[in-house]
């Protein structure tokens, strides 16, 4: 039986491997296992010596359930001595081929395991178990015509005696691979006979990093040369990798002449990742011939910065590797993760973040190179771990990429802040499981926990990478603002994102209602340290702002109460989506809409919907004064409850004031310099509040001064309310009087009409 054991169906179809493709191969003892359970249930399969496992080293890695620790033992289990099975690792941070002696173990990457895949299992149908078919395809045979050709070289020219070179150059000799033609003072460090480091056949691009800083950052050599072929696999070319390696570290050797000496037919070399370095000025492949080498002294070119950044802009690329991604998400995940760790201040709590590979590898070294390797965040350029004002406050994080490093930066930063953090974890489910058991994390947090805000990723499975799939944070969002049970529009969701394009970005905002976004910044963005702290700060805030509005969960629950018991009040939807679409910036013309709205719905109500009016009887100056309601049948006697008086306005104009400030004491006639009410807007609102509504002078008093900034701020654009009374009205409208006008006036009105 062959067990192939890889969790990713994406990958597998980057590299052309469907479920359909799988199955030709099940007739022939082909299994494929994507699960933690599934590998579970054939956990017996490593005694048996006719198996061969085929394990991708990162299967079920950042998972969290029941069989999570299973998984581990079984990964552990593949190297022991005990395993009796044939075993095939593919990592993606391994860059190299590599197998033992006898042919039981091997290592490759994921697009090498793949491509060679149907190969090898074409020859297994016919009892041909060479791993060479995985490891090097149909035509394998080309690694023992380098090695018999490098030998057939070496062996020519034993004969000749080292000769003695002043140039200052860097010779490295690879162990079993070839000799260099130059004599060196014992102990010279200009070459290396036999790299130790690589005794074991796995070169990865760790160990390369290693090499490149070792050999490259202290002595400065007129030029260097590297082996075309080392490590367990010629066919690899790792001297071209070893190339790339050195002209993107930043050491004195950065840019000096590199020759890479070996043997191969140019056009085996072109299928190379790294083939492209070849093309770039000062650096060139030739044979490992004695004659050769001595040659090429003295002849190499020194290329500039600024050439090299032209290659690398038009020559030089680098595909994914397949452990980070097989897309520029993932790669910006993994990109901004690193730029964020390197932009606050962690003090002594600082993240832990899977980064040793990723920071190491060449693709990483490529992007930096290519996109600019950004200012240095020394201390004085750090940003804080901390966001003020959201002490004591819940957050609910939803992302797929969490375990990547997301939630141990994120879990410090809000709870240095004084705050919690919840994540949901469970994301090995197929796209419609997970949307239910994700809605089932959120119903039990908002019932239990009752968060402030949500951090939701948009993509949050493999489908979302479909071209035209609908994206799961979509429905999720969607789940959180308008579910029948738990949603509600005044939740607050701050979007993680990587995508590039912010214009695109602002109109998933606009979509799913989100106060804001944190950005993963992408390398090609190739922004600047300031460029990173403001989209950090973008974050913050965002942060901020959603614990500024949590409040608006209150007015929407509240709303939605009275409308479902009375249609009349659904006019006042709109002053909470303006205090939602001000997001927390105090906008004065979205306040005073909001309050306008809220201002005429009481008018309009008590006036035309309740038919409130007064009434005046006769001419004379003691008139009566009623207000009255027909359809009630009712009514009350304004007379010694209201009185108005002339005053200076803010605009030197004489205005009238109305004075209620003394109703309790019924007086008959009007006390000096007042008179007796009549009729308009403020004294049926303010006579129905106090004579049919039974406010409390508080109450009434927080109308008049709404009416006061209607009158003025609002209505004449003054930027002030009038003075009355001796009293200065609230000169700024914040959400605060507009969440006091809401509870404290508007809902008692229309809750007595319920009752």
């Amino acid at each position: 039986m062959v067990f192939i054991i890889d969790d990713k169906d994406v990958r597998q179809k980057n590299y052309g491997w469907d479920k359909e493709r799988f199955s030709k191969y099940e007739k022939n003892g082909v299994q494929l296992i994507a699960t933690a359970e599934e590998l579970f249930s054939v956990s017996d399969m490593l005694s048996d010596p006719e198996n061969i496992i085929m394990y991708h080293t990162s299967f079920w890695n950042d998972k969290t359930d029941e069989y999570t620790n299973h998984v581990k033992e079984f990964y552990l289990s593949l190297n022991s001595k005990d395993v009796k099975a044939k075993v095939v690792f593919f990592s993606g941070s391994n860059p190299s081929r590599w197998h033992n002696d006898n042919w039981t173990r091997c290592i490759m990457q994921p697009y090498i395991f793949y491509d060679h895949l149907e190969v090898f299992l074409d020859h297994l149908k016919d009892g041909d178990t060479n791993f060479e078919y995985l490891l090097l395809g149909e035509a394998f045979q080309i690694e023992e015509s380098l090695r018999l050709n490098q030998t057939e070289i070496n062996r020519s020219q034993n004969k000749y005696s080292t000769i003695n070179n002043n140039e200052h150059v860097f010779f490295a000799v690879a162990k079993n691979n070839s000799t260099s033609p130059f004599a060196f003072s014992e102990g010279n460090k200009n070459i290396k006979r036999g790299w130790d480091i690589f005794k074991d056949g796995i070169v990865t691009d760790n160990k390369l990093d290693e090499l490149v800083k070792e050999w490259f950052s202290i002595n400065v050599y007129d030029s260097i040369y590297i082996p075309l072929c080392f490590g367990s696999v010629w066919s690899d070319y790792m001297g071209l990798r070893l190339a790339m390696h050195i002209r993107f570290t930043d050491t004195p050797n950065r840019y000096k002449p590199i020759f890479v000496y070996g043997e191969a037919d140019y056009r085996d070399l072109c299928g190379n990742e790294c083939f492209s370095i070849l093309n770039c000025k000062g650096i060139q492949f030739i044979s490992s011939r004695r004659n050769v080498i001595i040659d090429s002294l003295g002849k190499g070119e020194i290329v500039t910065p600024e050439q090299f950044q032209r290659e690398l802009n038009e020559i030089i690329h680098i595909n994914i590797p397949s452990n980070i991604g097989t897309d520029n998400h993932s790669v910006s995940n993994k990109w901004a993760i690193y730029r964020w760790y390197k932009m606050i201040e962690w003090g002594d709590n600082v993240p832990n973040i899977p980064q040793d590979d990723f920071l190491s590898s060449m693709y990483f070294k490529y992007l930096c190179a290519k996109y600019g390797e950004h200012d240095e965040y020394r201390p004085r350029h750090k940003y804080s771990n901390k966001i003020s004002g959201i002490e004591n406050r819940t957050i609910l994080y939803i992302d797929d990429e969490y375990g990547k490093g997301w939630y141990s930066i994120l879990s410090i930063i809000i709870e240095n802040s004084g705050a919690k953090l919840i994540p949901y974890t469970d994301f090995q489910h197929e796209k419609q499981e997970l949307i239910c058991k994700i809605k089932e994390f959120i119903k039990k947090s908002i019932q239990e926990k009752n968060p402030e805000c949500f951090i939701l990723d948009l993509r949050l499975c493999n489908e979302d990478f479909v071209e035209g799939a609908s994206l799961t944070g979509h429905e999720i969002a969607t789940y959180i603002k308008e579910d029948k049970e738990v949603g509600n529009k005044g939740h607050q969701i701050v979007i993680l994102s990587a995508s590039d394009k912010i214009w695109n970005l602002k109109n998933e905002l606009f979509e799913i209602g989100a106060i804001g976004y944190a950005l993963k910044e992408s390398p090609i963005s190739n922004y600047s340290r300031n460029d990173s702290k403001e989209l950090y700060k973008e974050f913050a805030n965002s942060i901020q702002n959603a614990i500024k509005l949590s409040y608006l969960k209150g007015l929407y629950a509240k709303q939605k109460e009275l409308t479902d018991k009375n249609h009349n009040v659904s006019q006042l939807d709109g002053f909470i989506e303006l205090l939602q679409k001000d997001k927390a910036n105090g906008d004065p013309n979205m306040l005073q809409a909001a309050l306008l709205i809220q201002c005429c719905f009481l008018e309009d109500y008590i006036i035309n919907l309740k038919g409130f009016e007064v009434v005046s009887i006769g001419e004379d100056p003691q008139m009566e004064t009623f207000l009255r309601n027909k359809k009630l049948g009712i009514d009350y006697n304004l007379i010694g409850h209201l009185f108005l008086k002339r005053q200076q306005g803010y605009d030197n104009k004489k205005t009238n004031i109305i004075d209620f400030s003394f109703f309790k004491d019924f007086q008959e006639d009007a006390p000096d310099g007042m008179g007796n009410p009549k009729s308009s807007d403020a004294v049926i609102i303010i006579g129905a509040l106090l004579q049919y509504y039974d406010f409390e002078y508080e109450q009434v008093k927080l109308y008049v001064d709404v009416k006061y900034i209607r009158n003025s701020t609002i209505a004449h654009g003054s930027g002030q309310a009038k003075v009355r009374n001796g009293e200065i009205p609230p000169q700024k409208i914040t959400p605060q009087l507009i969440q006091d006008f809401y509870y404290k006036v508007i809902v008692p009105v229309v809750e007595k009409e319920e009752k």
